[in-house]
């Protein structure tokens, strides 16, 4: 019977001692082509639905024509970056984060002179594709990723129904996108009220 409590005892402070070690903070990594990520309040918006609970947050990317083979060069590079006057490595930024938001694409379809070619979306998704397997590779957290907003309605139901069967292989989640920046920051923070 001694020795039935014991095993009890033992057991049970190994639990409590995992329970009040557990890491609750998340770390929040943003990367992409700045199409959205920079013309939001996102990381405000994040930090203030999480308060501190937000261990980090994140920002990787680039201005200018940034796409899909650029990030994915990055990630095989494991591109050294600053931010917030702190260095990061980005497959360890991948690695450690609980979500990822990924804004990428939009300049490769934008690269698309010609509005009505589908091919050249099926080539994009293809990149995407790539870009999913190798950061699945990294991580098994929580990923959301933009949906397109073209000017063309047949292309952008297009690109974004092919964009739903291709997160639904990596399960990922897709944050509406409408041309409207609250809106895309109202999407994201509700969706990530719902997790935590």
């Amino acid at each position: 019977m001694k020795k039935l409590l014991l095993i009890i005892f033992i057991l049970l402070l190994v639990f409590l001692i995992y329970y009040l070690n557990i890491d609750r903070k998340k770390y929040v990594l943003s990367i992409g082509d700045y199409t959205i990520l920079n013309n939001t309040n996102l990381y405000k918006d994040i930090k203030n639905l999480y308060g501190k609970k937000l261990e980090k947050y994140v920002l990787y990317g680039n201005d200018g024509d940034y796409r899909i083979i650029d990030l994915i060069n990055d990630i095989n590079n494991n591109k050294d970056f600053i931010y917030d006057r702190n260095k990061y490595t980005l497959d360890n930024a991948i690695i450690k984060a609980d979500i990822i938001i990924i804004s990428i694409g939009m300049n490769d379809l934008k690269y698309n002179k010609n509005n009505n070619d589908y091919d050249y979306i099926d080539e994009v998704i293809n990149d995407l594709d790539k870009l999913f397997s190798i950061i699945r590779k990294y991580s098994k957290e929580k990923i959301l990723v933009f949906n397109y907003y073209l000017d063309n309605d047949k292309l952008t139901r297009y690109v974004n129904s092919r964009l739903g069967k291709l997160v639904n292989k990596y399960k990922i989640d897709i944050i509406d996108y409408d041309n409207d920046y609250s809106i895309i920051n109202n999407n994201i923070c509700e969706y990530l009220s719902k997790l935590y």
